[in-house]
């Protein structure tokens, strides 16, 4: 099923707010063990993202040359992390380009 306007902006939204609490895979990393790793978004830092695994193990990830896919309910977004450097608050004044 192909999600509504409403269902994307909203998770556009969200994404541009706060990652935290968001399931997430990475789909790139400079580590090559890193790719397609899943987890959940513990912390939202300035550089980086602190992730926990599906093990239980916690891991920080940075945010610059990372290529992220995230869920916000119905909606999946791939987010370049480059997109995403920065505090969440200040995210808000950043206008999206291209994702």
């Amino acid at each position: 099923m192909k999600p509504r306007k409403k269902e994307i902006t909203r998770a556009l939204e969200r994404i541009h707010l706060s990652l935290a609490g968001l399931p997430i895979t990475i789909e790139e990393a400079s580590d090559p063990g890193l790719r397609g790793v899943p987890g959940v978004v513990l912390a939202d830092k300035t550089n980086t993202l602190v992730i926990l695994r599906e093990t239980g193990r916690v891991i920080t990830i940075p945010k610059k040359k990372t290529v992220f896919t995230v869920r916000v309910g119905s909606v999946t977004f791939r987010v370049q992390g480059d997109h995403l450097v920065g505090r969440s608050g200040h995210r808000l004044k950043k206008k999206i380009r291209k994702w």
